[in-house]
């Protein structure tokens, strides 16, 4: 059973690729996916975002370009991947 948000769906498309933008890329070494993803996390939770969802918005960022074909992943995390995986974004 899917549990979607339709927020933090937005959340997860408005900031994926955060960690891409050049403060970061010039002065960052560790990879824009997983940069992004705490950079998100931290923004969400200053501005007041309830945890679960500052979360999941971070694994997807984290994990939007690493498909896998084992485990788990939150809904809006396996979404990203797909539209990444066929360059809807």
């Amino acid at each position: 059973e899917w549990k979607f948000s339709d927020e933090t769906w937005l959340l997860t498309c408005l900031l994926h690729d955060i960690g891409t933008i050049p403060a970061y890329t010039d002065e960052i070494f560790m990879s824009f996916d997983l940069f992004g993803g705490v950079v998100a996390l931290d923004v969400l939770t200053h501005e007041g975002a309830p945890g679960p969802q500052a979360q999941s918005v971070a694994e997807a960022i984290i994990r939007h370009q690493d498909p896998i074909e084992v485990g788990t992943i939150h809904v809006v995390g396996w979404l990203i991947q797909v539209a990444t995986l066929f360059g809807a974004f």
